[in-house]
């Protein structure tokens, strides 16, 4: 088993049977997880995650008009562990289910792999959610995941934090099999890649927090230009030049 943790987050690599390996994340990102899903499903995502190159090809299959849709997707990503680097073509379904923010995907044309599939899970970070990590006969200290529930501790004594427990379950497998000499190599280039991208991730808290604190100061601008224009007009007077702002 290939893992890496830190205070609140989580991956495994295992390699249940062949060469099929299971990859599981979990993390906790300190946005809505409206925000986080917009982020895995936006159309421009490669200008977030460095390990997307480019999106050569995208079309909506299917479009539901209430939070679903099929959609098929080329991605060309690019992959780094230790010296050595490449890149790689994945044509992929995904179904995106925005009421359950829950993102799963497959291959829609076999290639370099022989599976790629997986389910990304977007909750509220609650206790429901951290506790459903546990194992019922497992003691807390031996949980992989116990620093999440140390961080949700600290979490709960500011319920006015935003926080999103974003979990990834995945199933990969290259065509060709790699040398047994190798095999240490690939399951490290996984681990890597999901290092990467909730990096990637957690980069872009700051820059929408950014934009939503500027949002809200424009609302709270326009209502209270409104509330004057509004005044104005009850004394008969003209509201041009009111509350004008440079």
């Amino acid at each position: 088993m290939e893992s890496w943790s830190d205070r609140d987050a989580k991956v495994e690599v295992t390699r249940p049977e062949g060469f099929l390996m299971k990859v599981a994340l979990q993390a906790k990102v300190d946005l809505s997880p409206d925000e986080v899903y917009d982020i895995l499903t936006a159309p421009d995502n490669a200008s977030v995650f460095k390990g997307i190159k480019k999106v050569p090809y995208r079309k909506v299959l299917q479009d539901d008009g209430r939070g679903k849709q099929k959609v098929e997707v080329e991605q060309l990503a690019a992959w780094k562990f230790l010296m050595f680097s490449g890149s790689f073509a994945t044509r992929l379904y995904v179904f995106q289910d925005k009421r359950r923010h829950i993102v799963e995907f497959r291959l829609a044309r076999p290639g370099l792999m022989k599976d790629f599939a997986g389910t990304w899970r977007v909750q509220p970070f609650t206790q429901d959610a951290v506790g459903a990590l546990f194992k019922a006969d497992q003691p807390q200290a031996q949980n992989p995941w116990h620093s999440l529930t140390n961080t949700l501790n600290s979490y709960l004594g500011d319920r006015k934090v935003k926080a999103t427990l974003v979990s990834l379950e995945q199933s990969l497998e290259p065509a060709v099999r790699p040398p047994k000499a190798l095999e240490g190599l690939v399951k490290g280039i996984a681990v890597s890649q999901l290092q990467g991208l909730l990096k990637d991730l957690r980069e872009e808290v700051p820059r929408i927090k950014a934009g939503s604190k500027k949002q809200r100061k424009q609302v709270m601008w326009l209502e209270t230009d409104l509330q004057d224009r509004h005044s104005w007009a009850l004394r008969g007077g003209s509201p041009m030049g009111v509350n004008r702002r440079c």
